[in-house]
């Protein structure tokens, strides 16, 4: 008989929630010889990238929500020690960390043990999964909300499956004994939303230890479970080829724009994004300074830019991602990176960079002027002339002409290459499969 469940509701029939992340693998097939949580990618940790989704996720529904972090025994001030720099990005989490246990079962049992009592819906969460849309959280909860014991996000399968049994003939291979009809067939994530009752329940059973997701063992109770809309961003990160894929959500090449005046950050944050995320970078001091020895050249800035844009549009077509570092946001190279972008076909990131301390900033470019900071032949840049180039900030009615996919705005008098990074890397991952359209808020 199936199994009957309460709605985990309050009083307002909101689902009162809490998340178990699950952290605690040791990432073996990664081979980065440390736990896959506190693994980098684009300058952050995999499980600071999944708790920014969550934290994300809350901040949207409006309140704080509870969150167990199982770690891997052995490796708990690490992880405690990531919560604690992360500070007020997950300030909308009340976290703890507990021990993971010898088998992924054992550690969602501790993660639900550790919840508060008054949890009534429980989302299990893969770290791994660590760029999950915010919106995949709202719909498994939405499905238990609906009264279903259980609900878990995928997608349809597109390979074509086959079943085998045994060696192949003369020993070579797997024999080949079914192809199953993939129209039924669902590729299954992270996070699932659980009754909180029956999922208690499902992890008492004798066989739970075996289980390779928490839905199998409702399935076996016979409880009701559905699925909803996944998405392409939650892929796993398993092996090392997950880890250079995992900046880029898109599939296909990005091209990033980062625009600001001279000593602002930008150098620093192309390199970052080029080592981070493997992008090709392009900067135009570079090229004007290459062109200013190379003899009078008429329209120095202006030739400066035309090769970068070459370039760039080269690269792109290649199959290669490129970050822009350029000084100029003026309307009209704006304009002429779009048109890159879009020959390219590639998404448009504009990271517009600013330093809101005028005594900051300007120590800062009088600094790198007095170290002679810049590309040979390029002219030192002055304070002045620095303040006059100014330039308004990309609106929204720009964006959308431009065809904009995703707009980050720093500042770099309390932000950080490392923030960049991080912002960077998401806004590319939300992107929608085809690597085209908007950037999903």
């Amino acid at each position: 008989m199936p199994d009957q469940h309460p709605n985990p509701h309050d009083a307002d029939d909101h689902p009162v929630v809490g998340v178990v992340v699950v952290a605690a693998g040791m990432g073996t097939r990664l081979g980065m010889g440390r736990p896959k949580a506190l693994v980098e990618i684009a300058g952050a940790t995999i499980l600071e990238h999944a708790l920014h989704g969550i934290a994300d996720w809350a901040s949207r529904r409006g309140e704080r929500l509870p969150v167990v972090v199982v770690g891997p025994p052995g490796h708990l001030d690490e992880v405690g020690g990531v919560l604690a720099a992360m500070g007020a990005a997950v300030d909308g989490l009340d976290a703890v960390v507990v021990p993971g246990g010898a088998e992924r079962a054992d550690s969602v049992a501790a993660g639900l043990e550790a919840l508060p009592a008054e949890v009534g819906c429980v989302l299990v969460h893969d770290a791994a999964r660590c760029f999950t849309p915010p919106e995949v959280f709202g719909r498994v909860v939405e499905a238990v909300a609906a009264g279903a014991a259980g609900a878990v996000p995928g997608l349809a399968v597109v390979d074509t499956v086959k079943e085998v049994a045994g060696p192949g003939a003369g020993g070579v291979g797997e024999r080949v004994v079914g192809t199953p009809d993939r129209s039924g067939l669902r590729a299954v994530q992270t996070p699932q939303a659980f009754d909180r009752t029956v999922l208690a329940r499902a992890h008492g059973t004798p066989d739970a230890s075996t289980a390779t997701d928490d839905a199998v063992l409702l399935e076996r109770l016979g409880a009701p479970i559905v699925l909803v809309q996944g998405s392409s961003a939650a892929r796993k990160i398993t092996v090392p080829e997950d880890l250079r894929d995992a900046g880029n959500g898109s599939g296909g090449p990005v091209l990033v724009v980062l625009t600001g005046p001279p000593a602002v950050g930008r150098t620093t944050l192309a390199g970052a994004l080029e080592a981070s995320l493997g992008m090709v970078r392009v900067r135009v001091d570079t090229i004007e300074a290459a062109l200013h020895r190379s003899g009078e050249v008429p329209g120095l800035a202006v030739a400066g830019y035309a090769v970068a844009l070459a370039l760039a549009a080269e690269h792109l077509a290649a199959g290669r991602s490129v970050v822009a570092d350029m000084v100029d946001g003026a309307p009209e190279a704006r304009e002429a990176w779009a048109e890159v972008a879009r020959e390219a076909g590639a998404p448009l990131t504009v990271v517009e960079m600013t330093c809101t301390d005028p005594g900051l900033h300007r120590a800062r470019l009088e600094a790198r002027t007095a170290a002679g900071d810049f590309p040979s032949g390029q002219p030192q840049p002055d304070w002045s002339e620095g303040q006059e180039r100014a330039v308004p900030s990309l609106g929204a009615e720009e964006r959308e002409r431009l065809g904009v996919a995703a707009h980050i705005a720093l500042d770099m008098a309390v932000d950080d290459p490392v923030d960049g990074v991080r912002q960077v890397a998401a806004a590319l991952r939300r992107m929608d499969p085809e690597g085209r359209g908007r950037v999903r808020a």
